[in-house]
């Protein structure tokens, strides 16, 4: 979609994805900054605030377990990110990191003991930069939180944004919702963990799909289905 075709009247908040980090941990406009610049340029315009979105799938998120180690690496992501709130207008981070402490896609390392950590030490000093200046928030699995108890990152975001999509990836042997609301693994399933590891409800923004998924019925299926007749 055009910028010029987004209904910016209904929204907040826009969200551009994805920036990376580079081996250096500067911030890498992956999706091309000359898009990001029309894309937030165009929400200042109409009164709504530009985020940066920082990792997703894969390659997006292979850097941040390296980055957040040290505290040159994250001064080096600080910086980069104060270089782009300047050009841009960025009025916030979201921290698509799939997954701190646990494994993900293959190519994304991490380090189990020292991930959590290090992320709240990432969070509070992109705190203390930048104050309540830009706002700080999370992408995160819809189900399973990262650690027991996350009450010290929810104290230092805005908001964190639930991803409740993509349950039915995979091979799958029954029809399923890419999205449940109810069940064992659902939105409601996953609210509650999230506020039982420490999330207000209040700082919960539920992520839901505009897409669907299909499926492929097996020729076994196929040979049985009953034969159908219009009367």
């Amino acid at each position: 979609m055009e910028p010029s075709a987004v209904p910016w009247d209904l929204l907040t908040h826009v969200c551009f994805a994805f920036g990376s980090i580079s081996t250096d941990y500067s911030i890498n406009i992956t999706a091309g900054q000359s898009l990001m610049s029309t894309v937030f340029s165009t929400a200042i315009a109409n009164g709504v605030k530009p985020v940066l979105s920082v990792g997703g799938w894969g390659y997006g998120s292979s850097m941040y377990s390296e980055m957040v180690s040290t505290n040159a690496s994250r001064a080096a992501f600080i910086s980069s990110l104060h270089d782009l709130v300047g050009q841009y207008g960025i009025t916030g981070i979201d921290i698509d990191w799939e997954y701190p402490g646990r494994p993900s896609d293959e190519s994304v390392p991490y380090d189990e003991v020292n991930d959590i950590p290090n992320y709240l030490l990432l969070l509070q000093e992109l705190k203390a930069e930048f104050g309540d200046t830009i706002t700080l928030s999370a992408a995160v699995a819809a189900v399973t939180p990262f650690a027991e108890d996350v009450s010290e990152m929810a104290d230092l975001f805005d908001w964190v944004g639930l991803m409740f999509y993509d349950f039915a990836t995979g091979p799958q042997t029954t029809t399923v919702s890419d999205s449940p609301l109810k069940g064992s693994v659902s939105a409601e399933s996953g609210t509650e963990e999230w506020y039982e590891a420490g999330v207000p409800y209040e700082k919960m923004v539920f992520g839901i799909p505009s897409y669907g998924r299909s499926f492929t019925l097996t020729d076994v299926m196929l040979h049985n289905l009953p034969e159908l007749r219009l009367v």
